[in-house]
Order: structure tokens, then sequence, then C-alpha cells
């Protein structure tokens, strides 16, 4: 079974969290219904355990058993119907299998990616396909450091909106939750942003995150939790990263967007930065460059300062990405302004870590490489 990936996220969230068995969680899950036989969600996780001992009777009945459970969400709904499609698959019943991928696709939820998988498991064509967990973790790790509060169950990753993927934005975005005593997110406030439709997008997911019940104290006031939601492209090309992206938009005026960032694929440094970036490749760091410059009328980049930078020389190479950037120009009472625009990049490893990230943001808080 490709165990759901909210199967997969249970096991970072274990992982994070200390060392549960499955053994121990599936007893947890018991102890749970027997105090509410009707809890949903107590049946699907404890679905998902039993597949992973491949007791796949077991498990259907758990799936059967979260869909005719408590009200619960439509995520629910489309996860059980692919699960108990894949078991009937790895039972090698087709027709049956292919009849709850239909269900599925007609909850029309899409979270983790459902619609996506129940189509891509309608067109195999073949019973008992079989995806590895560390297939399963290797593609859905949810960008995701740390939670103060209340443990997540289910964690929805955020999307990239299209301009932060043209300017190829990373970052994090950090945001306040109150949490329901249904584990439920309530409310959503934002504390650090990133720009460029990402806060959005953090929120949206952000709103649809499932923490655990508090069964102490049913109808007590929301608990409050911080979630951070890491941006990465796992598809980098360049070796450039933009980590940051601020325009001093003028009263009346809309900012700048973005059109055109073109990094260069490889190195994408001159010869003059050779040696700077052997030596900090070497030492494991990274090449850190402040820019400000304006967005002029027709979206060119221009009147570039640099404002810190590592070494002098990778103000230049900075510059020199950044010249070849467009955007489309801000504007006020529909004619095309001038608009001062401030950015942070890095240079290093192609693929950026959580840790990596981690770095050069405290680097350019601190001004320090």
């Amino acid at each position: 079974m490709a165990i759901a990936r909210i199967a997969a996220l249970i096991v970072l969230i274990v992982s994070a969290f200390g060392q549960e068995s499955s053994s121990d969680a599936i007893q947890k899950h018991r102890a749970e219904l027997e105090q509410n036989p009707r809890n949903s969600l107590s049946h699907f996780l404890l679905g998902e355990l039993l597949f992973d001992q491949h007791d796949f009777q077991s498990s259907a009945n758990e799936f059967r058993a979260a869909l005719s459970g408590d009200p619960h969400p439509k995520w629910l709904d489309a996860w059980a119907h692919i699960d108990l499609g894949e078991v009937f698959d790895r039972n090698h019943q087709r027709e049956r299998a292919v009849h709850e991928y239909k269900l599925a696709s007609q909850t029309n939820d899409n979270t983790e990616d459902a619609q996506v998988f129940a189509a891509q498991r309608l067109s195999d064509g073949v019973s008992g396909a079989d995806v590895s967990l560390h297939h399963v973790l290797a593609r859905y790790i949810v960008p995701f450091r740390y939670v103060d509060g209340p443990k997540p169950i289910l964690k929805v990753p955020p999307e990239y909106s299209q301009e932060a993927r043209v300017a190829e934005l990373e970052g994090a975005v950090t945001l306040s939750a109150a949490i329901a005593s249904n584990g439920g997110v309530t409310e959503v406030a934002l504390t650090e942003s990133l720009g460029l439709g990402l806060d959005e997008a953090a929120k949206a997911a952000a709103k649809r995150w499932l923490f655990e019940p508090d069964v102490t104290e049913n109808g007590a006031a929301p608990r409050m939790t911080t979630i951070e939601l890491d941006f990465l492209l796992s598809s980098k090309r360049s070796r450039w990263h933009l980590l940051r992206v601020a325009f001093a938009t003028p009263e009346g005026a809309s900012r700048p967007r973005f059109a055109e960032a073109d990094y260069p694929v490889g190195d994408g440094i001159g010869p003059g930065a050779y040696d700077d970036a052997h030596l900090i490749g070497a030492m494991g760091r990274k090449a850190l460059v402040t820019l400000s410059f304006d967005v002029d009328q027709a979206g060119h980049p221009v009147r570039f300062q640099v404002q810190t930078a590592t070494e002098p020389v990778w103000g230049n190479e900075a510059i020199s990405i950044v010249r070849r950037w467009r955007f489309v120009p801000g504007s006020k009472g529909g004619n095309p302004v001038s608009v001062p625009c401030s950015l942070d990049l890095a240079w290093g490893e192609k693929t950026f870590t959580q840790s990596s990230l981690l770095w050069a943001r405290k680097a350019f808080e601190t001004k320090l490489p």
C-alpha cells in the first residue's frame, strides 16, 4: 500500500516528539474507541496502522467504521475510500478497488493530493501495486519545523503561489493558531511574513490541520500553538536562493510583480568568486548579499546598491543576476511608477535544507556571514 500520506506524517510526528511503537499506537487508538466507538479519526488511524502490519481485513473494517462514524471532514472520506481501494487491490479485487477510488474522487476533496492519488490508482490498471514507506516519506514530507503546544495529527502542506515560484522565493512563514477541543483550527494569525502570496498559502493550509483532541475538557477555551512552515524548492538548478524580497511601495500605488527571474544554472558565478566559493563551501557556509534597487517604470531593476555582503565580490555577483530580472511595474492612477525594492540572496548548495535555511536567516538577521 502507498500508505496514505497522513500515515507517513504520523511517522514524522512520532520521530519528532518521541518514539512510539506501532503496537503502542494501536493500543492507544483502541482505548480511545472504547471511550467513543464512533470516533472516525481513531478508526481511520487504526486502519492505517493495521494495514502497515498487513492485517488487511481488520484495516478494512476500521476504514468502513471511519466512514460511518461521527461527523468528520471530507479529507477523511476521501482517504478512507482510497485506503479501502488499496486493501482490495492488495487482495486482487480490482473492481471493488476501482469502486472505492471513484467514491474518493466524488468527494472532490484534494487534501494531500487525494484527487491526484485516486486518479493515479484508477489509471494503474494493476492490482496489488505497492509503494514503499521510504518513497512516501521522501516525497511527501511536509515543510514543518516546530510546533509549540498541541501535537498535529494531520498536516496539510501549503502550496507555492505562482509569483513565488517565478521568483524562486524560499523561506518560512510563522503563524499563531487557535485549536478547538476537537483538534480543529479555529483561527490563524500571521506572526512572521514571507510575501508573494506565501503568507496566504500558509494560512490556508494551517486552517486544514488537525491536532490531537483535548479529551479532558470538552468545550474548553481554544488552545494556542505556533506553526512554522518552510517553503523550500526541491528542484533547484542554481546555487542562488532568494530568501527575502520587500517593496517600499508609494502610498496609493500597486507593487511590482515578478515576471521573470532568470537564475544561472550550476554554480552561476564568475571567475572572481571562485576562490571565496571554494572557501565557504569547505566551511559549510553560504555567501550572503542584501541588495537594494529600484524597479523602474519599464519593470527593469536599476540603481543598485549593496547593503551587506560576505565579501565585496558577492555583491557584484548578485547584481549581475538580478539585473536580468524583469517585473510588471508598479502603478498609480493607471500609470507605471518606480518602486524601491530590497532583497536577500544566498549562494550555497543547490537544494537548501531546513537547517541551511535557518542558518542563512540567522546570518542575515545578525548581518554576519
